[in-house]
């Protein structure tokens, strides 16, 4: 097609292709502006299903006016050749930018907002899209997003029930796949009736490949890929990558439920819990630190978990002062055994400074030695040794918490000037019984078994030991599910 003119229109080049037809740049030259034409195949357009599919793209796009959703002009023939012309939209196909690994944190809230958005608007419509992947996605060269390509869409006055254009993509008549597997809810793989919430998963997908720079799903083959889809649960984004914030890990991991019944309702609520994300990305004002797990010196590798438990109690007191921003455990605790920079580990997690340690037990008696870092130049802000009995350990605990809250200048609440760490129990064994419980439910799988052993432990040596109970509870919980 490319140098030809096809009724008023002449074609330039072709910018793309597909299984639902040609994308060509060309020139209306009769209002004099460029626009894409997409074309269908000759091939296919005398084929009565495919060519009402694609006269359906049209009309639930046309429906649509958004600026985050390609524009549909018309739908024209001429010579036997069926076209749409749409917003001719320069710039780039997600894919492509997806393909260079996890995006900055900063774009991937902006870009997950506005395809949320834009979303919404469709199905406010009754529009679904289910074929929601980078390539249908344009980041345009001013930095906006816009999604094409609603040739799988669903309208309004159509059934849910699965035919041969079914959300499995397997058209009995010609057995194509319609859709991409890679970005397919359980749904769509089942075969099963679907609504706008597949969109929802799909999003997810797509949200969590940018974020992390890998799918959450994947197979050598189809089948083995559509397996992965309904049966593997994915790591949270934020374990993968410790930069990405909590909450928008949280807004993508429920877009990944597998049941519809628990995802989120609506793109609408999908659209308001991505806005609450909006600060997350940027360096917020105030002081921050995130609290590494300390080093075990000890002979005994079995006191590893006790550093762990140390600065995890730590971390719990430093979450109460308000105007202190922490880091989540799930975030600060994935160094554990890297050798990263603290430079590196500030700002993968966003915060200003970072406080780690080291632990020796011998009997009775406890070394603990930590010391506060700015990450911004590596000066240390503040050390200390504390040689105790471990009978001291909740007030070591709280002297530095305490030393901490002080060196980063926030102001302690009326009810935190006594005491930072509560001391949950007067039984050092229930304690350390609790901290190797605790350590060994964070590992899950059969270490939740040994888990419950511990804990159930702790709470027969002191009834009255609530944290230990309500650990207890977890492990069955863990083990239930």
């Amino acid at each position: 097609m490319t140098g030809t003119g096809l009724g008023h229109y002449r074609v330039h080049e072709k910018l793309g292709e597909g299984g639902m037809g040609t994308v060509y740049r060309a020139t209306d030259t009769t209002l004099g502006r460029d626009v894409a034409l997409k074309i269908l195949p000759a091939g296919v357009a005398s084929d009565p299903e495919r060519l009402e599919r694609f006269r359906r793209e049209a009309r639930a796009i046309a429906a649509l006016s958004h600026p985050g959703i390609v524009t549909v002009y018309s739908v024209e023939e001429c010579d036997g050749i069926h076209f749409i012309t749409m917003e001719l939209v320069t710039g780039h196909p997600l894919d492509r930018v997806v393909s260079e690994g996890a995006m900055p944190v900063e774009r991937v809230a902006a870009i997950s907002r506005a395809l949320a958005d834009a979303l919404t608007a469709a199905h406010e419509k009754g529009i679904v899209h289910r074929d929601l992947k980078p390539a249908n996605v344009i980041l345009t060269e001013n930095g906006h997003v816009k999604v094409l390509d609603f040739g799988l869409a669903r309208t309004p006055a159509e059934s849910q029930a699965p035919t041969s254009d079914s959300p499995t993509g397997l058209a009995t008549s010609a057995g194509a796949l319609l859709g991409t597997p890679e970005y397919m809810s359980p749904e769509q793989a089942s075969g099963v009736a679907v609504d706008h919430r597949t969109d929802i998963f799909s999003l997810g997908i797509l949200l969590y490949e940018l974020a992390t720079g890998v799918r959450p799903f994947r197979g050598r083959s189809a089948a083995e890929l559509v397996s992965s889809i309904l049966r593997d649960e994915p790591a949270a984004a934020s374990h993968v990558r410790p930069a990405i914030p909590l909450k928008l890990s949280n807004v993508i991991s429920r877009c990944l439920e597998k049941s519809p019944l628990t995802r989120f309702s609506t793109m609408s609520e999908v659209a308001r819990a991505l806005q609450d994300t909006a600060s997350l990305a940027t360096h917020p004002a105030g002081p921050s630190v995130a609290v590494l797990p300390f080093q075990s010196l000890s002979a005994d590798a079995a006191n590893d978990f006790f550093g762990d438990g140390l600065a995890e109690e730590i971390l719990n007191a430093l979450s109460q002062v308000d105007g202190l921003r922490v880091a989540a455990r799930s975030s600060s605790f994935s160094f554990k055994g890297q050798s990263a920079e603290l430079s590196e580990i500030g700002s993968k997690l966003n915060v200003n400074t970072v406080l780690d340690g080291s632990v020796r037990r011998a009997g009775n008696r406890m070394r603990v030695t930590v010391r506060l870092v700015d990450v911004s130049n590596g000066f240390q802000i503040w050390s200390e040794r504390y040689d105790r009995e471990m009978v001291d350990i909740f007030d070591v605990q709280d002297e530095i918490a305490r030393s901490i809250a002080d060196k980063l200048k926030v102001t302690l609440a009326a009810d935190q000037t006594a005491r930072l760490v509560k001391r949950p129990t007067t039984n050092i064994e229930a304690y350390d019984l609790y901290l190797r419980g605790r350590a060994l439910l964070l590992k899950r799988g059969r270490h939740v078994i040994e888990s419950t052993e511990c804990l159930q432990q702790a709470v027969d040596l002191d009834p009255q030991f609530a944290v230990a109970w309500a650990g207890l509870a977890e492990t069955h919980s863990v083990r239930g599910y």
